[in-house]
């Protein structure tokens, strides 16, 4: 879980996430040109765990450990694209 190819997984996902975010924000906005909310929720939480796995943190604590894990950040993140390649093909 803390090896250097998952870790360099999650930076990397999270990077081109936030690039994403940062420089097509359009790709997260409604019909209506309005802020689509869980989807945004959805990516921040996704790579915020990637940012904080990809960098190597380990938590004392197990149940801060497996929210910070991949096995909750690489399914958000994953969501959150399939959310943002669903709306991209619909308009």
């Amino acid at each position: 879980m803390y090896s250097f190819p998952s870790r360099t997984i999650s930076f990397l996902l999270a990077m081109v996430l936030s690039g994403l975010v940062l420089f097509i924000p359009h790709a997260l906005t409604n019909q209506d040109n309005t802020v689509n909310h869980w989807l945004l929720m959805i990516l921040m939480v996704g790579i915020m765990i990637g940012f904080i796995h990809g960098i190597g943190f380990r938590a004392k604590s197990t149940l801060i450990g497996y929210i910070i894990s991949p096995l909750l950040g690489w399914p958000l993140m994953f969501v959150g694209v399939l959310l943002i390649i669903d709306k991209i093909t619909i308009l």
